[in-house]
């Protein structure tokens, strides 16, 4: 996304670009996008509560937020 001024299509606000991350144990990584359904991941046949993603294709998240209203726009790039 270049340096273009976005309006909020909810209430006309100024949109800032940004990107949505997750804090995993200790650090911080960007969020990504998968298409389909999750899989829960197992290990030896013991599921928990992540899922599996090897082999799939991911997307890095990029999106717009209103300074306003809070509104949220994502985008798989």
């Amino acid at each position: 996304m270049s340096d273009i001024r976005y309006n909020c299509p909810k209430c006309g606000g100024a949109m800032v670009k940004g990107y949505a991350a997750d804090k995993a144990e200790h650090y911080f990584m960007k969020l990504a996008w998968v298409d389909g359904e999750p899989k829960q991941a197992s290990l030896l046949g013991i599921k928990g509560h992540n899922i599996d993603v090897s082999g799939e294709q991911r997307r890095e998240l990029r999106g717009l937020r209103c300074e306003k209203c809070g509104f949220l726009e994502l985008y798989a790039i």
